[in-house]
């Protein structure tokens, strides 16, 4: 294992550990339940709806980046 190995490993960890945390948010697992904030319910009606589908699609680019960047390519 490198060092540039080890580097991508954690950057993809953080990308997918972003992913997650918003995946969490959009469907408020994570964060104030509805009618508690006031400016995190604002919040939630605008971007909840993106991050329903910018969650998964983070978590799967940064699978695809792991498989490629260990597999395909052998660094």
């Amino acid at each position: 294992m490198t060092a540039q190995f080890i580097a991508r490993l954690i950057d993809l960890s953080i990308m997918c550990t972003t992913g997650v945390v918003m995946l969490l948010m959009s469907f408020r697992i994570i964060g104030p339940k509805p009618g508690i904030n006031e400016k995190y319910d604002a919040f939630h009606s605008k971007w909840g709806k993106y991050f329903r589908w910018m969650g998964p699609m983070i978590i799967v680019l940064s699978m695809f980046g792991f498989v490629v960047k260990t597999f395909v390519l052998g660094e």
